[in-house]
């Protein structure tokens, strides 16, 4: 019979016990951790571009957005404690949800605040970064009390954060050379969405069977990913639509 080993003894579990969730649902939110990091990254990058289209000043546009997101998620964090721990994965794949839909209006959304109430723009824009943050705050608690359940807190805090690194350089590389010159803000921004929406609804495939009335968290997540989809392809349209907000002549 296998000896017991201290982390074992310390926490009174056995090394064989049964895991609540299996190698794959674990490499199912590992992959998730590296996307929604690469995600809050994007719109870090996609609110400070577009202040610092409208507003000028780069440096001071990038330098309040970073450090502002950075507060937000540590409030994010903090507010995570308040979360139960019997429906982690229904609160990640409803953050997952929210994010997909705030982060995704943002930058059609501050074009037009500009355009049409220009007085409130500031207060738009940082609504949007501490609601993004707060929201990216609260995932990486919840996905390391998720994965805990599987292995040890220690393990499991160091595959998290390590993914959440690797994701966030994933990220500020893409923007700049590939989704921006691609897509521009207003595409990129519903892209991104799209990428959180996909990432909640695999989630949601993979532990359905641990998640009442799945049915209805599926067709919500089909309903924003067909409207981010629709969205980046109609994503021209909003784009002349914000400059015609801008500019009076062609």
């Amino acid at each position: 019979m296998q000896e017991p080993t201290k982390e074992h003894r310390a926490t009174g579990t056995a090394p064989n016990a049964a895991t609540d969730i299996s190698a794959q649902q674990s490499g199912v939110l590992l992959v998730s951790i590296m996307l929604v990091a690469a995600c809050g990254i994007a719109y870090e990058l996609i609110i400070s571009t577009v202040s610092s289209y409208l507003l000028g000043d780069s440096v001071v546009q990038f330098s309040l957005t970073i450090g502002l997101f950075m507060f937000a998620m540590g409030i994010g964090s903090y507010l995570s404690k308040l979360i139960g721990e019997q429906r982690l994965i229904e609160n990640f794949i409803l953050v997952e949800m929210a994010i997909a839909l705030v982060g995704g209006v943002c930058s059609i959304t501050l074009f037009v605040v500009f355009a049409a109430l220009n007085p409130f723009y500031k207060t738009v824009m940082y609504s949007f970064i501490m609601t993004i943050g707060i929201l990216v705050g609260l995932e990486i608690p919840i996905l390391t009390a998720i994965l805990s359940k599987r292995e040890s807190l220690r393990k499991s805090l160091a595959h998290v954060l390590s993914l959440d690194y690797v994701g966030a350089l994933i990220g500020s590389v893409a923007f700049p050379l590939f989704l921006l010159p691609t897509l521009g803000l207003i595409r990129t921004s519903f892209a991104v969405g799209l990428v959180n929406i996909l990432t909640a609804l695999v989630t949601l495939l993979f532990f359905r069977k641990k998640i009442a009335r799945s049915g209805l968290w599926i067709a919500g997540c089909v309903a924003i990913l067909i409207a981010m989809i629709v969205f980046v392809i109609g994503g021209t349209f909003l784009s002349r639509y914000a400059e015609k907000q801008l500019y009076f002549d062609q």
